[in-house]
């Protein structure tokens, strides 16, 4: 029997809706999890229409369903299928059960600052096996618009605080080396208490100015005020919240404040 994904096209999807539902750690873990299972998915409806297309004498025949572990917790994907039963998924072979590790890799996709070739190369690390110019573009086709509806949705106009931090992690160059890039994050607190991941902004390292264009860019995805903004002891960091949000108070995160803190235990 053909089992129809329920899952929603990429239109359908709220992403703010999506997004302010977080409430907890395991709310942000589910919010995780559900950006993965729409990139996985889209992937692989891309390398069943390059299987059709190329043979020609099979069709798309609905998805079955998949429960697959990852670093975030288990995923339930829809995994699309053909009439002829010869598609072999590349992603997610058959017989495969855990995706541990490619978890980074989608995430670091949605953030602003990921170039097309940065793109393309996470996706060709998730697969590790080669892949055809015309499969890799149709992926890019496919999870292009997720990224950019995530990236560009309206935000709310207040939001009482706002926590800007970044981290680093590692990409590889075109050299083959890799390198460190800061991901930048912003998460608020909404009125009714909820957190809403604001966004994710990809560069080689943090520094005021950045943070500037991410504040501005905030603004003019409808943030109208923030009472209060908690970050690190960045040098300008809030020179630059005020220069947009002049209101704004800004305090050091409490565990920055503990980690400075230690620094002069030993005085």
């Amino acid at each position: 029997m053909d089992t129809k994904s329920t899952t929603p096209t990429i239109e359908e999807i709220d992403f703010k809706v999506l997004a302010k539902s977080c409430k907890s750690h395991d709310d942000l873990s589910k919010l995780t999890k559900q950006f993965m299972k729409q990139m996985i998915e889209g992937m692989l409806e891309a390398e069943l229409e390059e299987h059709v297309e190329q043979s020609e004498s099979t069709s798309k025949n609905g998805s079955y369903p998949k429960t697959v572990r990852s670093d975030a917790g288990e995923i339930t994907l829809s995994i699309p299928r053909d009439r002829k039963s010869e598609y072999q998924p590349k992603l997610i072979p058959k017989g495969r059960t855990t995706i541990s590790g490619i978890d980074d890799k989608i995430i670091s996709m949605y953030a602003r600052g990921m170039s097309m070739r940065d793109i393309e190369k996470q996706i060709q690390e998730m697969y590790d096996v080669t892949m055809s110019d015309t499969l890799i573009g149709r992926i890019i086709d496919k999870i292009r618009p997720q990224i950019e509806l995530w990236q560009n949705r309206t935000l709310e106009a207040i939001y009482p605080i706002i926590y800007m931090d970044a981290m680093v992690f590692k990409i590889k160059d075109d050299t083959g080396f890799y390198k460190n890039r800061a991901l930048h994050f912003a998460i608020g607190i909404t009125l009714e208490g909820k957190k809403d991941l604001l966004g994710m902004w990809l560069t080689d390292n943090e520094g005021a100015k950045f943070w500037l264009s991410i504040v501005t860019e905030l603004k003019n995805r409808g943030v109208e005020d923030i009472l209060i903004s908690s970050v690190d002891g960045l040098k300008g960091f809030s020179e630059a919240i005020n220069s947009v949000f002049p209101k704004t108070v800004v305090q050091r995160c409490v565990i920055h404040q503990i980690r400075y803190s230690l620094k002069y235990g030993h005085l």
